[in-house]
């Protein structure tokens, strides 16, 4: 039976190195409420966190709802939700006296680009002689938006998710120590904030909070979730 919508003001690092989280960085706003500023702490907790409610939604039968008294109207919300690696993992290192590691290209493995240890050494700041005892690491993270819609019957206590999309941003880290005679290290690091390097998006993520409200709506009564998550 075809319905009728009705839109209602509603819910508005180990080894030998150590590693030092960073600032804010700002960004670009986003749609579906991703936020502004992520910065390593973000990164490091894993919390999960709801970031956009959408309005509410309700549908009803067109033809009135008696004969369905107890279950319509169904209510419908879009919710995303920002998570994170809980971490950074470490992809690719080197250690020996900087003179023999220096030329060595560290991988960030399965994302573009490599770095050599040099190279590394000169984003973060760090100066080293040839012979000094130096160490050089790669690391990735993500943060990632879930975007879900839900729904419910007018006798349902709460909402249930029926269809999921998101999107993960990935971001490299890069770390260089120096040792001193007394085996003392020096660390600095560098995290690249501003622009993920891989972005991994479902196929529905940029649809519209009507159309997921609509499928949700659909999906409640039928019992068929949609799942469109890259990860």
């Amino acid at each position: 039976m075809s319905v009728k919508k009705i839109v209602a003001t509603g819910l508005c690092c180990s080894l030998l190195l150590s590693y030092n989280p960073a600032g804010a960085i700002s960004q670009k706003p986003e749609a579906f409420g991703e936020s502004t500023s992520i910065t390593m702490n973000d990164i490091l907790s894993g919390e999960e966190k709801i970031i956009y409610t959408s309005e509410e939604t309700l549908y009803y039968p067109e033809d009135g709802i008696s004969a369905y008294s107890g279950q319509y109207p169904i209510s419908t919300r879009v919710r995303t939700i920002q998570s994170s690696s809980n971490g950074i993992k470490e992809r690719d290192s080197a250690i020996g006296t900087f003179s023999s590691i220096a030329s060595i290209a560290l991988s960030f493995v399965n994302f573009p680009g490599s770095m050599t240890v040099a190279t590394i050494f000169s984003v973060v700041g760090l100066t080293a002689s040839a012979s000094t005892y130096s160490q050089a690491k790669t690391f990735t993270s993500y943060v990632q938006y879930q975007k879900q819609a839900e729904a419910k019957w007018a006798d349902d206590s709460s909402y249930s998710p029926w269809v999921f999309s998101g999107k993960r941003n990935y971001y490299k880290h890069v770390l260089a120590g120096t040792q001193n005679s007394s085996g003392q290290w020096t660390t600095k690091s560098h995290d690249y904030l501003s622009d993920p390097a891989y972005t991994a998006i479902g196929s529905y993520y940029n649809k519209s909070d009507s159309w997921f409200k609509e499928e949700a709506r659909k999906r409640i009564q039928n019992g068929l979730i949609l799942t469109d998550l890259p990860w």
